[in-house]
């Protein structure tokens, strides 16, 4: 940058004037044509029928100089391609606007430089440019600020006067520090760039560029060859372009990518999907990258497929169109990546779908508040507050933990983790206290063994703590079971003649089920009364009490989790095709797990349908 701004400020005022001038007299580029484009004396063949039948160079000059002879000669240069399409069509729009002579009337390239070449002249040439469309936009915004400088009474560099001055002046390396003020008063340059320009302008000075370069068209082709990289390369650290560790990474690789590219055929090299594998080789062998680095982007890719794999159709024929069919096939396959420059497209075609995803998130959020209990819906939606209301208004674009921690609360709160389940739906807390009276109004106590009801009833008599409910249904249990007749130990592994009530779940609001029927049990003995009874009841009973009870809870959980298994893929089912959309990037469903298995409570299961609902 630095290099090619110092050139600019040295030669800009050519540039300048060659630009009013060429742009003023356009067609001066097809005066030259016959004799100056030829590539051989043979390409042109004298007389010239098309050009008024010149015989000579000088003669077609001639000729072509006249500017009603525009359409004539930009026809015979074009047929011999003596002018690139784009002069072919300059020339032509400098015809069309029926333009027979330049300003001042000068009617040759040569008057009209003559005339142009005048800096008193500058601002009519560049009114005269602008009005027939000769001058590109951003020649004429430069042309205008020089011509505004000099206009408020600045001096060009020298004193020059004309194209040909100011361009010897400003290649004396003795006169760059005066062009370059006189750029940046003209505004040419901005503030950064002359911080670059005087950066190095010491060592230009003191001769210390490379080779002795002296403008960016020197100095690119010095640096170009090879065999002078490390010498350039320490000048750009010197001069503070490139960091030292930027420095160093140019030293390992030798200045060159993947492929033998450089500079910017390193990015399109790079983005082609055929040579990915190869750059990510070269970045981690060079330090380009860190194995974190590298594994975030794998891990990135691993969920944009996973995304891809859950897209919905009209996602991905945008996608095809935005990235073409074979790359997107090979980065669903893991064979490439998105280029860089495709990332807002990558966007819109998400974007497409979006607002339809939110409707969608709206109508499902509300279908699973008001399929849940409504102790647990009424304490999410008032503990959620906004959060709840902006998923109604589709209009959410938070994340999981925006309102996970609360669903989480809510259903520890208002469903138990113990095995017996409860129907407080009737009952009015204070969030923890059920009130006291018949404990049949808010647990079913057909659930309960038979041998440990009246123990649950009597003690559950009063207002009681509802987290305390299920250690006194366990404890009335154990309470119990030594009464009762016990498994030999050989016994102990089979259940297949112990009998159980069948467990009942309550939830006239949500979800409803009934675990499997528990039929059969184990060949009972007798509890002897002897003195060998005593013993046995002595040293054995307290181990066979904890290892029935460990079983039984182990076996009857088994056959629970089987049943809500089950009824769980059900109510999943009924969500598994929805898709929501988060804070402007679609964001498909997380894969349905291989087997739910509930954690002893409802709570785990409900929150992965809830995953479901919300597409995390």
């Amino acid at each position: 940058m630095a290099l090619s701004r110092i050139g600019s400020a040295k030669l800009f005022l050519k540039f300048f004037f060659s630009f009013v001038v060429s742009g003023v007299f356009i067609g001066a580029a097809f005066l030259f044509a016959p004799a100056g484009y030829a590539s051989s004396p043979e390409d042109i063949v004298f007389p010239v029928t098309e050009l008024g039948d010149c015989g000579s160079e000088r003669e077609c000059r001639a000729y072509c100089d006249d500017f009603s002879h525009i359409e004539a000669c930009v026809a015979f240069a074009e047929k011999h391609n003596l002018m690139s399409a784009e002069e072919a069509a300059e020339a032509r729009r400098f015809a069309d606007a029926g333009i027979s002579s330049g300003p001042g009337g000068c009617t040759s390239e040569d008057s009209c430089e003559i005339y142009c070449d005048n800096i008193s002249h500058i601002e009519e040439c560049i009114a005269f440019g602008e009005s027939h469309g000769l001058i590109s936009p951003d020649e004429l915004s430069e042309a205008k600020l020089v011509a505004a400088a000099l206009a408020s009474g600045a001096a060009l560099p020298g004193g020059c006067n004309s194209k040909d001055s100011c361009e010897a002046y400003c290649e004396d390396g003795a006169h760059i520090e005066e062009c370059i003020a006189f750029a940046e008063a003209a505004g040419f340059m901005d503030h950064e760039e002359l911080e670059e320009v005087r950066r190095i302008l010491p060592l230009m000075q003191s001769g210390e560029m490379p080779g002795g370069c002296q403008n960016k068209r020197e100095c690119e082709a010095y640096c170009n060859n090879d065999a002078h990289f490390g010498e350039c390369l320490s000048f750009a650290e010197k001069a503070g372009f490139i960091s030292t560790e930027e420095a160093e990474i140019a030293r390992k690789t030798g200045g060159k990518g993947p492929g033998g590219c450089v500079r910017d055929e390193c990015e399109t090299y790079c983005d082609n999907s055929a040579h990915q594998e190869e750059c990510f080789a070269f970045a981690k062998e060079h330090g380009l990258i860190s194995d974190e680095e590298f594994r975030e982007i794998e891990h990135g890719m691993e969920e944009f497929r996973r995304v891809l794999s859950d897209a919905p159709p009209v996602v991905i024929e945008c996608l095809n169109d935005v990235l073409g069919t074979d790359l997107l096939a090979d980065i669903r396959a893991g064979r490439g990546m998105p280029p860089r420059d495709s990332e807002s497209g990558i966007r819109g075609c998400f974007e497409v779908f979006g607002s339809e995803m939110r409707d969608e998130g709206k109508h499902k959020i509300e279908e699973f508040l008001n399929s849940v209990p409504q102790p647990v819906a009424d304490c999410v939606r008032e503990r959620a507050g906004d959060v709840i209301t902006l998923i109604e208004q589709g209009e959410f674009r938070g994340g999981e933990s925006d309102i996970r921690p609360i669903m989480d609360a809510c259903f520890r709160e208002f469903t138990p983790e113990e095995g017996f389940i409860l129907d407080f739906d009737s009952a009015e807390t204070d969030g923890h206290s059920v009130p006291g009276g018949d404990v049949r109004t808010f647990i079913n106590i057909d659930s309960i063994p038979p041998f440990a009801r009246e123990c649950v009833e009597r003690k559950l008599q009063g207002d009681v703590d509802r987290r305390d409910i299920g250690h006194v249904i366990e404890n009335c249990v154990r309470e119990f079971l030594p009464n009762e007749t016990m498994p030999v130990p050989h016994d102990i592994d089979s259940f297949e003649r112990f009998e159980r009530p069948e467990m009942i779940m309550h939830d006239n609001d949500g979800f409803e089920m009934n675990p499997p029927e528990f039929n059969g049990g184990f060949e009972p003995i007798d509890m002897p009364h002897d003195a060998v009874g005593g013993q046995f009841e002595g040293e054995f009973r307290e181990p066979f009490q904890e290892e029935f009870q460990r079983q039984f809870e182990e076996q009857y959980q088994q056959q629970y989790e089987q049943e809500f298994q089950r009824q769980f893929e059900d109510i999943e089912g009924q969500y598994r095709s929805f898709d929501s959309f988060d804070g402007g990037t679609y964001t498909a469903p997380a894969d349905a797990p291989q087997s739910v298995v509930p954690n002893g409570s409802l709570l785990g299961n409900v929150l992965t349908v809830v995953n479901y609902l919300l597409g995390y």
